[in-house]
């Protein structure tokens, strides 16, 4: 987001790094967690949100000519109780009465999280110009569950995370012609493997198998539950740690993209899902769960299948399937994803958009 802002606007000032304080809250949270198990979440806390806009003032007082302030609009919030007159915008995925409702990492959440949160996201919302958000899932939950105008609500999306250089329509054409025509390579890539849907992702993998389909699972970003790894002993890889901003990573990335033919993104709650632009910048579809801001992420049947619940993997493994013993049908599909990547999910399409909004502020 930064790097494509700075294009824009070479004279983008960054604010930061900004210090966050967790050690008052250590106690609270052993007592939360601990006795009335209840999840607490430290950077819900006002005071944390009150010393990093302390933060973003000082730093703010160095420049005389600040004509606007751009900030991601995930909490912590480091403008919450920033006192300005210059305007401000956020970019965010999400709203906390959106995560609330879908992230299962909030379904515990404590009822002074709850307050501080829906509270902070109010005041967030009440000081911001403009309120961009990545879905129309999250813009819509900030029209229903706070009080804010319509006329300051966009919808703009992310786009794809890699560091290299994304490659082109020829290349992707002949990225999916080189893919394997006798196993089929499915790419899993997350930090969670229970909120990531893992063990969703090896059903998957064993339903594909049932049907006598030739199957590898690819695990990118997680440490695998013991035992699942070796009882599929070379029916599945484990990459968990891939740093892509360093070059061997990107390099191992760049052919777990290119050599797959399908993500699978079974995740229990997603607010945006910026792997699928990654994926979809390779050409890969993407299966996943109708969950949070997925279902405006995936254009049913061009860059992928949103599955609504109750999932199934053998709905997963059915779709797969289908389209692997028709090569002519998944190339045409993998070329659809690569033109919605380049049309829709990217960062230079949206910040086009993004400009358009700040030049109108």
């Amino acid at each position: 987001m930064k790097t494509h802002l700075a294009r824009e606007y070479p004279d983008l000032v960054h604010i930061g790094p900004l210090q966050l304080i967790w050690q008052p809250f250590k106690q609270k949270h052993s007592i939360y967690e601990r006795m009335l198990r209840k999840t607490y979440i430290w950077e819900l806390e006002p005071l944390v949100h009150q010393y990093l806009s302390m933060q973003v003032d000082r730093q703010l007082k160095k420049y005389s000519d600040i004509d606007l302030i751009f900030s991601t609009g995930s909490f912590p919030y480091p403008n919450a109780f920033l006192e300005t007159k210059i305007p401000i915008v956020v970019w965010s995925d999400a709203t906390f009465a959106g995560l609330v409702e879908e992230h299962p990492g909030y379904r515990n959440i404590c009822q002074e999280n709850l307050w501080a949160g829906h509270a902070l996201q109010q005041k967030v919302l009440d000081t911001a110009k403009l309120a961009i958000f990545s879905t129309e899932w999250a813009a819509e939950s900030a029209l229903k569950h706070y009080e804010v105008k319509e006329s300051k609500v966009e919808v703009v999306p992310f786009g794809a995370n890699l560091p290299s250089q994304l490659p082109g329509k020829s290349e992707i054409e002949s990225i999916v012609e080189h893919r394997s025509k006798k196993e089929c390579r499915l790419l899993f890539i997350g930090r969670d493997w229970i909120e990531k849907g893992g063990s969703f992702a090896v059903d998957t993998l064993r339903a594909l198998q049932t049907k006598g389909l030739n199957t590898h699972l690819t695990v990118v970003g997680c440490e695998i539950p013991p035992g699942i790894e070796e009882h599929l002993k070379g029916e599945m890889t484990n990459f968990p740690i891939l740093q892509k901003d360093k070059n061997q990573g990107s390099a191992q990335l760049q052919e777990l993209l290119e050599t797959s033919h399908f993500l699978l993104l079974p995740t229990q709650g997603e607010c945006f899902g910026m792997v699928i632009c990654e994926a979809n910048a390779y050409g890969l579809p993407v299966l996943a769960h109708a969950t949070g801001g997925v279902p405006s992420v995936i254009a049913q049947g061009k860059n992928g299948f949103c599955f609504a619940k109750p999932q199934s993997a053998d709905d997963y493994a059915e779709c797969i399937a289908k389209y692997f013993s028709d090569y002519s049908s998944y190339k045409s599909l993998c070329l659809a994803a690569f033109q919605e990547s380049i049309q829709r999910l990217n960062w230079s399409t949206s910040m086009t958009k993004i400009t358009t909004l700040i030049e109108k502020l």
